[in-house]
């Protein structure tokens, strides 16, 4: 755990000093057209996929710990079962997208560390 927030925190580092060290030009190249209006921040954006994935592997890890303590019983009847799916689609849903929706591009740190709780919660919550 230790080492992988200390490849966090160089990743992030990196991405934020070397923020701006692109030609211009570059930059100009790739917002033309149908991405006129987009920003290019080809270092925020992937520390951000990372983050999420990191997420995702500690919650898979935390999930899988402590599931024995939580049993989930199959359910008894098709209706059960089907409401259980509909509630527990429902509230995974509603966690994912109310989570991604609350989450700005910008500052970095707070952009990353949103998106590492969203991809955490959803394997902890499905395990």
């Amino acid at each position: 755990a230790a080492a992988a927030g200390l490849a966090v925190h160089a990743a992030y580092c990196v991405a934020e000093r070397s923020r701006g060290s692109d030609p211009p030009e570059w930059s100009r190249n790739a917002c033309r057209g149908r991405y006129k209006g987009r920003e290019l921040d080809p270092r925020g954006v992937p520390h951000g996929n990372y983050m999420g994935m990191l997420g995702v592997l500690a919650g898979l890890a935390v999930g899988g710990a402590f599931k024995h303590l939580f049993p989930l019983h199959y359910p008894g009847s098709g209706a059960s079962a089907f409401v259980r799916a509909v509630v527990g689609n429902g509230g995974l849903l509603a966690l994912f997208e109310g989570i991604g929706a609350a989450t700005p591009r910008q500052p970095l740190r707070l952009y990353a560390a949103l998106r590492f709780l969203k991809y955490w919660l959803v394997p902890v919550y499905i395990l």
